[in-house]
Parts: structure tokens; C-alpha cells; sequence
């Protein structure tokens, strides 16, 4: 595996450098978009809804530079909640506000001042500031949101806002929690166990998640086998607290290891959910069918562009991050051609 990995890696390296590779890239990551632009990404969302699958859209574009890029992308957001709205009346489904949702990533929102060790926030957009805007302006319309963590170094900044956030109320912030860096543990306790709300935690969400950022072994474990036993540690940790939880992986092993701690605690349905990235084959055609069978609740991550190529910085991670996706674009474009061939040839 390490050889494939590195193999890939050299591969990404040398399409990164060439504007033919980069487009490349985006042809291979298209299968993994919801669309390029919000409305394309609500018709899918509805499309997946209508075969029992919910969504949580995310707007792709990261490290927002400028105070009015981060607006766009505020704007953005805000606009997808009244799409989503707008999606709930007409599917008459107002009374399962849950079944579509917001992932918001705070450097797209906020202008991030950053180096190699540490982050800060621009003062034109403060971080609490713009999630406040954001939160608010679901919280009216009841729509969960939930705000996308990115390296560690944000993760302090991020989780102390979502508890700013909670202790004025907006019981429908969500976090993402990563099992791979060491603090995790002493955040479940610091930002959930040991804090008390006007609300009950019931009501928290909580994406609990591998985590795809490459870390340093003083923050994080290295090993994708070892946070993948700590991802079932830090479950067990969150159903103490008594958060809703939504299970982030597409290893069948995990899902199965998760499901015997369900069973043995006797943890209801409605507790939890399995969350996946739209475009994963293996989730797509085996692991969420059987799932829905089995009456669980699943959801795709469903990212879009709101402007084209402002998601080549998701799709080249999720490359490196999963070695085996450029193989699977690959393969789609090459069946895609051959089926267009096919069709010329009628």
C-alpha cells in the first residue's frame, strides 16, 4: 500500500504542476461534486432524497482571501439554506428538518492569517462573528449546520466558537470531532461532558471522522489503522455524553465495529447516523444500501462549486488522502468515453 500511496502521490505532484494535469484532476474528481453550481447541487441532493440518502451540502473554496470572498461564499451559504427551504416545501417534508444540511468551513467564511504552526482570523471577519451571521440565519429557517473542521490548527478556534455558539442557543451547530489527533478525547470532555448548555445535548451533533489532513506525530497519529481504532474509542466517548453522533467512515470494518457498540449498548436508531462522501463507489452500491435496509440513516457529503475550480483543493486531497479515487475517476471517464463512442455508433 505504501508504494501505491507514494506512486500517487508522485503522479498528483507532476499533474499539479501543469494547467493540462490540473484540468486532469478536476475531470477525475468530478464524479465526487454534487455540481457546479447551488441549484445542481440542490437537484442532487433531491435526487439522492428521493432513494431515502440525506445530504449535508458543502460550498467548496477554502482560504477565502480577500473580505469579499469571504462574503461571496457567506452569501453563498445563506443562499443554499433558502434553496434547501424551498426543497423542504416541496417535498412536504418540513417536519424532518434534519434530512438536508449545511457544512460550513470557516476559511471560506473568514479571512485566515496563516503559517506553517498557527492560525488567526483576520479582523474584517471574525470567526464567531460569521458563524454567528450564519447560524442565525438557519437557526430561522430550522436547518442544522454543521461547521467543517479543518487542520489542527484550527481546531481549538472552531470548537471554542461552536461552544460560544451553543451557550447563546443555536442548538442547531453542529462540530466535527477527528479521531487521529491526540486532543480529542480531552475536547469530548472539555466542550461537552464538563459544559452545560440551555439546551439538551441530545440536540448536539456531532461528525465524528478519521480526519483527512496530514499532521505531525506530536498532534496526531500517523497510522490510518490506529485512528481507526481511536474512532470507536472516541464513540464510545460520545455516546456517554449523549450527543447525537454521525459516523464518518467507508471502512465496512469500522461500520460493523460501530454497530456491535450500537447493539451492545442498545443505542436507538434515532441516535445516530453513517455519513459518507458522495461519489465513493463502495459506499455508494454496497455499504448505504444495505445500511438502509437495515432501517439506519445515511447521508453523502455533497460539496459544490460556486464558482469553477474552487473545489481543485478538495479533490487533490481527497486524491492524496485516497490513492485508490484517481484510479476510480480514471475508470468512469474511460467508461464514459466508451459509452459515448457506443452511442456514436448507432
Amino acid at each position: 500500500m505504501g508504494a501505491i500511496v507514494s506512486l500517487n502521490n508522485r503522479i498528483l505532484s507532476c499533474l499539479e504542476q501543469r494547467e493540462a494535469g490540473m484540468n486532469l484532476i478536476s475531470h477525475l474528481g468530478e464524479l465526487y461534486l454534487a455540481g457546479h453550481t447551488l441549484e445542481a447541487g440542490i437537484t442532487t441532493c433531491k435526487e439522492y432524497l428521493w432513494s431515502g440518502v440525506y445530504s449535508s451540502l458543502d460550498i467548496l473554496g477554502e482560504e477565502a482571501k480577500t473580505k469579499e470572498d469571504a462574503d461571496r461564499f457567506l452569501a453563498g451559504y445563506c443562499r443554499a439554506m433558502d434553496l434547501f427551504v424551498r426543497l423542504r416545501e416541496e417535498e412536504e417534508l418540513l417536519s424532518l428538518g434534519n434530512v438536508v444540511s449545511i457544512s460550513m468551513k470557516p476559511s471560506a467564511v473568514c479571512v485566515v492569517n496563516s503559517t506553517s504552526s498557527e492560525i488567526s482570523f483576520s479582523s474584517e471577519t471574525p470567526l464567531f462573528d460569521r458563524l454567528d451571521e450564519g447560524m442565525g440565519y438557519a437557526y430561522h429557517r430550522k436547518l442544522p449546520v454543521t461547521i467543517d473542521m479543518e487542520d489542527h490548527r484550527f481546531t481549538e478556534a472552531t470548537l471554542s466558537a461552536a461552544r460560544d455558539l451553543w451557550l447563546n442557543g443555536y442548538s442547531n451547530t453542529g462540530i466535527v470531532l477527528q479521531s487521529r489527533l491526540h486532543r480529542t478525547e480531552d475536547d469530548i470532555k472539555r466542550f461537552l461532558k464538563n459544559q452545560n448548555y440551555h439546551f439538551p445535548k441530545e440536540e448536539i451533533r456531532v461528525r465524528l471522522c478519521i480526519g483527512i489532513y496530514q499532521e505531525l506525530e506530536d498532534v496526531a497519529v500517523t497510522s490510518k489503522r490506529e485512528a481507526k481504532k481511536r474512532l470507536l474509542s472516541r464513540l464510545e466517548n460520545l455516546f456517554d455524553v449523549g450527543v447525537y453522533v454521525e459516523i464518518a467512515t467507508h471502512d465496512s470494518h469500522v461500520i460493523n465495529k460501530a454497530q456491535e457498540i450500537i447493539r451492545r449498548r442498545g443505542i436507538p436508531v434515532d441516535r445516530y447516523e453513517f455519513q459518507f462522501l458522495k461519489g465513493v463507489p463502495v459506499a455508494e452500491k454496497k455499504i448505504i444500501p444495505r445500511l438502509l435496509d437495515e432501517g439506519k440513516t445515511c447521508r453523502l457529503y455533497m460539496p459544490v462549486e460556486l464558482h469553477l475550480g474552487d473545489g481543485l483543493p478538495y479533490i487533490i486531497r481527497r486524491c492524496k488522502a485516497n490513492p485508490w479515487m484517481m484510479w476510480y475517476g480514471a475508470k468512469n471517464m474511460a467508461q464514459g468515453m466508451r459509452y459515448g463512442d457506443n452511442e456514436k455508433n448507432k
